[in-house]
């Protein structure tokens, strides 16, 4: 969350900051973020402006039944108060451009029941350090 001050209202608003963690239109919209490689590094006589990004990855939404995709399991103890169950997570980074706003670089984490308790969820973090157990607490 980022606390910002409103000077007309004279209160601090807590707005969530790249971070998703709700079955919401935005969730929706956030598996289907334009996600994308670094941008490959300028040649010499390159005249044109340099790349922001480079080739586009597969969203991720199709991340989650891609047979690619290496799953880690986990354990969540009572997450979303329904106790303890098994996790099945997996993570990577990339670059979320969206036509006119800088390329923002992310972390995203997938996470999935594999016995069905919940529907998959895809969280993203801008900080690029950030574990995805950390991502999760």
């Amino acid at each position: 969350m980022l606390l910002v001050p409103i000077p007309l209202t004279l209160r601090t608003w807590a707005l969530p900051f790249l971070t998703v963690l709700a079955t919401s239109q935005r969730y929706h919209r956030t598996r289907h973020a334009q996600l994308f490689q670094p941008a490959p590094p300028r040649h010499p006589q390159q005249m044109r402006r340099p790349h922001k990004v480079g080739k586009r990855l597969a969203g991720l939404h199709s991340q989650l039944n891609a047979p690619k995709t290496r799953w880690q399991s986990g354990r969540m103890s009572d997450w979303s108060g329904r106790g303890d169950y098994e996790l099945d997570i997996t993570s990577a980074t990339a670059l979320w451009d969206k036509t006119g706003m800088p390329a923002v670089p992310i972390r995203w984490v997938l996470i999935r029941a594999p016995k069905g308790q919940l529907e998959p969820q895809s969280l993203l973090n801008n900080d690029m350090t950030a574990q995805p157990e950390e991502i999760l607490v």
